[in-house]
């Protein structure tokens, strides 16, 4: 009986120590061991001698399983997370408004950067650009103008040389008109030429100015006169739209450039000292903030695609491993399957137990 206790006990422990020195060869040892030129089988341990290919294998089944687009947006609309962060954004933006902080305070807040720096010389910088490049300065005012643009502005012609002869007409009837004609009357008459000198012995400059005022009336009021003014605008019209932009910009550039600069560091001081809540205010009133974040996140999942392939996750995850110390893997993994490896320790024994008693068996009877 003592036979059987002993074979059983003698199982048992080669049984445990056989599938704990099993898991242990998983790990160890880390380097081959070598007798002289001779390296000893079973070294380095299997996961140290296949790492390299465990990590490509690992980088590949967490790219295509594991974290993939289509996994990230069932999380997103599994979760609820779209509509949890947009909330947190709107509480966040009703701190801001609560404490009247500006469009500047919060730019800074978030960014670390001073909005009125950046923005104008990123704004000022991308106008330049634009404006002054060679690419749109070759191009023609028709070239630029959309052609809805281009025939309205041939359909506005009539109404803009009526606009122009009656500016003209309350010009000429205004004080200021009236000085005008009136200086002009007294220069002619002032002159040394015969015809100014016998006009000015037989009329006052008063009854010239009237007389030349109704002249000046009749000639506006005239249709011929309308129809030559319509088409001398039409004809100045075509010149001007076939002509290249540089034409205008490159004498006008220096002053351009100040002006530009003016109103962009005008419009960012607006911008920036604009408090955060009536811009609020007015994006939640039009549904606009919940629109535009919409379209962020469409914007984003249309695109995750690419970004997971640009991102070459199996690639990232295969250096990662390799960068790994074995010892902190091991570790790692035993701390996470530690219950699983002892029960594996346990089996072996319990195994090795079992073959134990019935070697012992057939021992008692052979």
């Amino acid at each position: 009986m003592i036979q059987l206790f002993l074979s059983i006990f003698i199982g048992a422990v080669i049984g445990a120590i056989t599938n704990e020195l099993a898991i242990r060869m998983l790990f160890r040892p880390y380097h081959p061991w070598k007798i002289g030129n001779w390296q000893l089988p079973f070294t380095p341990g299997l996961i140290p001698k296949r790492r390299k290919e465990i990590a490509e294998q690992l980088g590949i089944m967490v790219e295509k399983y594991l974290f993939t687009a289509k996994g990230l947006k069932e999380f997103i609309e599994n979760t609820g997370m779209k509509e949890t962060l947009y909330q947190k954004l709107i509480e966040k933006f009703m701190i801001y408004k609560e404490q009247e902080k500006r469009i500047g305070d919060v730019f800074s807040e978030l960014f670390q950067l001073d909005l009125r720096i950046n923005l104008s010389e990123y704004s000022k910088e991308k106008v330049f650009q634009f404006l002054f490049s060679s690419s749109f300065k070759k191009k023609s005012v028709a070239e630029i103008l959309p052609d809805d643009v281009l025939s309205r502005i041939e359909e506005q012609m009539d109404d803009l040389v009526r606009t122009f002869i009656q500016e003209i007409k309350e010009y000429l009837h205004s004080e200021q008109g009236a000085k005008w004609l009136e200086s002009i009357i007294l220069y002619l008459l002032e002159g040394k030429k015969m015809l100014g000198f016998l006009a000015g012995m037989l009329f006052d400059h008063t009854q010239i100015q009237h007389k030349l005022q109704a002249y000046l009336d009749e000639l506006l009021d005239k249709p011929d006169f309308y129809q030559l003014f319509v088409t001398f605008l039409i004809k100045e019209w075509n010149q001007l739209k076939t002509k290249s932009i540089e034409t205008w910009l490159d004498p006008m550039e220096p002053y351009l450039r100040e002006q530009i600069e003016k109103w962009v560091d005008q419009g960012i001081i607006k911008i920036e000292e604009k408090p955060i809540g009536q811009v609020i205010e007015f994006l939640l009133e039009k549904d606009i903030l919940r629109g535009s974040y919409n379209q962020l996140f469409e914007w984003i999942e249309e695109r995750l695609e690419g970004w997971f392939s640009y991102l070459s996750i199996a690639k990232v995850v295969k250096e990662e491993v390799n960068r790994f110390s074995l010892r902190e893997l091991e570790k790692m993994i035993v701390e996470v399957s530690a219950r699983e490896l002892k029960m594996i320790t346990y089996f072996g024994g319990i195994l090795g137990g079992l073959i134990g008693f019935f070697q012992g068996i057939l021992f008692l009877f052979y």
